[in-house]
């Protein structure tokens, strides 16, 4: 795959910028490199090269939402770390990025803590929770992967608010969204894996599956303060591998791509 082999979607932002600012949206570029104990048929590079090509052509900022990777491994972040330091950009992990081969704590929130400080002697920012202001606009990305946001980010998210800027937040996991979740159940895709679903969802989505992913309380409060706070204008998602651009149910905005190892990137004009 080449950049001129890409899927590219497209969607704008207005937030009142004095002078616009293009970005790419990737996200779940599933790098997936062989390795120990790690055996594989599809590597993605080449898709991640790919995007990483486009931006620089098109001299684009890059967010990434997360899922660089399949499984935590050193080759897989080594190539990942590469491919991220050719370009500007931003990104959070996705729960394949806590990850050990053979699907070794997927979705495990204890052995996600154990394996995030090996994710992140890569990476310079805090991947728990960041912010970085480019062309007037506050991008904040927020670690939700084990479908939760802890009372500390939201304290964090909070000071952000206060700097003035509009924000642009990044999650991997999206925002509840009843429309794509329609979308998907219309799909054959029972679970719409996405944060903060409503108690309708228990039966279809199994005990095992709700208990993992129904909201906690500090979490249903994160979301009615992020569908409540003016300031954040936008957010940015993954990990559902598929698009689509509509309204949360808490009242936001919200865009999310395809991922970079289906071939899709999005290229988003913030004006």
């Amino acid at each position: 795959m080449t950049a001129a082999d890409l899927k590219v979607l497209s969607a704008a932002v207005e937030i009142g910028l004095p002078e616009p600012l293009r970005l790419l949206h990737i996200t779940d570029t599933h790098v997936n490199l062989p390795g120990p104990g790690n055996p594989t048929e599809e590597a993605y590079t080449e898709n991640f090269a790919a995007a990483i090509e486009y931006a620089k052509a098109q001299d684009l900022f890059v967010v990434h939402t997360g899922d660089l990777t399949v499984y935590n491994t050193p080759e897989n972040y080594a190539f990942a770390k590469r491919m991220l330091s050719e370009v500007d950009h931003i990104c959070i992990i996705g729960n394949h990025d806590l990850t050990l081969p053979g699907k070794v704590g997927h979705n495990d929130p204890v052995m996600g803590a154990k394996v995030l400080p090996e994710v992140q002697a890569y990476f310079e920012h805090d991947l728990t929770f960041s912010s970085r202001i480019v062309g007037g606009v506050n991008f904040v990305s927020l670690n939700n992967i084990h479908y939760r946001i802890k009372p500390w980010q939201v304290e964090r998210l909070q000071a952000e608010a206060k700097r003035g800027y509009p924000i642009i937040l990044l999650l991997h996991i999206p925002l509840f969204d009843s429309e794509e979740a329609k979308i998907m159940a219309d799909k054959g895709r029972k679970c719409p894996h996405m944060l903060t679903p409503p108690e309708q969802y228990r039966a279809v989505y199994g005990e095992h599956t709700w208990a993992r992913q129904c909201a906690d309380a500090d979490t249903l409060d994160a979301v009615r303060y992020i569908g409540s706070e003016p300031a954040i204008r936008a957010i940015f998602a993954g990990h559902l591998h598929e698009r689509h651009d509509g309204i949360c149910d808490c009242g936001k905005r919200q865009i999310i791509t395809n991922g970079v190892f289906q071939g899709y990137v999005r290229e988003i004009m913030v004006y």
